[in-house]
């Protein structure tokens, strides 16, 4: 007959007690957590909370919404992000939006400041910027570059620039038509996509010069 194993004993060792000092906060091995629609996850736990009530006494979280949120607003907005097509190998690539070096770029840095700047602010660099995508390779690539956004991020998208590089169309009486014509396909596909769009300036672009014609500015 095989010997019996030792009954398990209760673990008698005092435990200390839980209290907010040594309370443990369970995070992704990330360190954040997102929202399905890709925002942060910015609700302060455990000691956080004291570190956020001594941010909201600084003199700019102090200063009224309206007013903060100008600030964010200028921090934030009247820019132009151009989607980048990047490649990984044969036949893998991806996009990634960015400014040109010659362009002004957003201050993004101004969202990782602190937990209430971000949650007022995350949503203006899409709702308050303009998205330039290049058509060159086709209707299905260029929306392939709004598709690195979750649906709930392209639905505050507000502005969009479709630039199409072409030499035989400029100067001449096909331009209008052409313009039309693009004009209507890009709009539904895109209105689908972005709800909230109510501006997309279609822009023929010859050398270094972007052109925008009389027809290239659509209010949907």
């Amino acid at each position: 007959m095989a010997p019996r194993k030792p009954a398990a004993t209760a673990d008698t060792s005092e435990k200390k007690p839980v209290n907010e000092t040594n309370k443990v906060v369970k995070r992704p091995a990330r360190g954040y957590h997102k929202f399905k629609n890709g925002f942060l996850n910015v609700k302060p736990k455990g000691g956080e909370i004291e570190i956020t009530k001594s941010n909201q006494e600084s003199p700019l979280l102090r200063l009224p919404p309206e007013i903060r949120n100008k600030i964010w607003g200028y921090t934030l907005g009247h820019n132009i992000f151009r989607s980048i097509l990047i490649r990984l190998g044969k036949r893998k690539f991806k996009y990634e939006w960015m400014s040109r070096p010659d362009e002004p770029h957003i201050g993004l840095p101004l969202l990782a400041t602190c937990r209430q700047i971000y949650s007022e602010a995350a949503i203006m660099p899409f709702n308050l910027n303009t998205f330039v995508a290049d058509t060159l390779n086709g209707e299905r690539n260029m929306l392939r570059a709004f598709k690195v956004f979750n649906a709930h991020q392209r639905k505050q998208i507000t502005s969009i620039r479709l630039v199409y590089k072409s030499y035989d169309l400029l100067g001449s009486d096909a331009l209008n038509d052409f313009n039309v014509y693009q004009l209507e396909g890009y709009r539904a596909q895109l209105k689908r996509l972005h709800s909230k769009l109510n501006t997309m300036e279609f822009v023929i672009l010859s050398g270094e010069v972007e052109y925008l014609s009389e027809e290239g500015v659509a209010h949907i």
